[in-house]
């Protein structure tokens, strides 16, 4: 049995303890569980078909959203990449792309074969 100082709890309780609930990795797809610490492996394993769905279901609203995408990054850095960006009418190879409202160099797109958003300059 292992004790901590009272002084310690806190910290433990929120960054150590193997039975705090903490939110899936899936949750800024939509994903409400929020499993123990100690059980998101198994939670990710039963739940990747779910998972999956989530995210295709995040993408098809972010490719047919509204003409306006908001990114928020204001530490580290490539804070000066923050803003407002318009959705382009013109497609990037067959894909929606967003340009910075105020710096026309920045532009947003899903990258399909690292399968992630770029900010391209």
């Amino acid at each position: 049995e292992q004790r901590l100082k009272q002084s310690a709890l806190q910290h433990h309780l929120e960054n150590e303890c193997k039975l705090r609930r903490i939110p899936c990795i899936y949750a800024c797809y939509g994903c409400a569980i929020t499993p123990k610490f100690s059980d998101m492996q198994l939670h990710l394993s039963q739940h990747n078909v779910v998972h999956l769905e989530l995210k295709v279901l995040y993408l098809e609203r972010v490719t047919q959203s509204p003409e306006l995408l908001a990114v928020t990054n204001a530490h580290g850095a490539y804070c000066d990449i923050s803003g407002v960006y318009q959705r382009e009418s013109k497609a990037h190879l067959a894909r929606p792309v967003w340009r910075h409202r105020n710096n026309e160099n920045f532009v947003i797109r899903f990258d399909a074969i690292n399968r992630a958003w770029v900010v391209d300059k």
